[in-house]
């Protein structure tokens, strides 16, 4: 919406003073369902605007992909599944480290696993969402 006032020749005024409230979701499922709509309305989004997502945006969909092609190829390929592999080995070591990270700054251990398995459903549900929406525009 801020893309289009802009290209209407408003401007988008900051006001301190104004306050927001966040609910996060308390379930997995709720947590997956709102981030395969964030995914899928960054790729719709597109109708409206070439500018309304970076590059950031589109890494969990590049990352679904990989999962189910890198996936695909190990089978058939030897060298493809050390590369699959190790590029996911990768990913949940950092997921882990960063997991972790989270949980001692929290000071609470008891947050990890739940910590470790949003991250997971986050990027997942996230890129789920892109590529139904590349579905839907193709």
């Amino acid at each position: 919406m801020n893309l289009r006032l802009k290209k209407a020749g408003f401007k988008i005024m900051l006001i301190p003073e104004a306050k927001a409230y966040y609910y996060a979701r308390d379930n997995y499922k709720d947590l997956f369902k709102n981030n395969f709509q964030n995914g899928l309305w960054v790729i719709l989004s597109t109708h409206y605007s070439k500018k309304a997502f970076s590059l950031r945006h589109i890494i969990p969909l590049l990352f679904v992909l990989f999962l189910i092609f890198g996936l695909i190829a190990s089978i058939f390929s030897p060298i493809s599944r050390i590369i699959y592999l190790s590029i996911l080995s990768l990913y949940l070591i950092l997921s882990i480290y960063f997991s972790l990270k989270i949980s001692i700054k929290n000071k609470n251990l008891k947050l990890f696993f739940p910590t470790l398995f949003s991250f997971w459903i986050l990027h997942i549900s996230y890129g789920l969402g892109s590529l139904y929406g590349l579905f839907i525009i193709l």
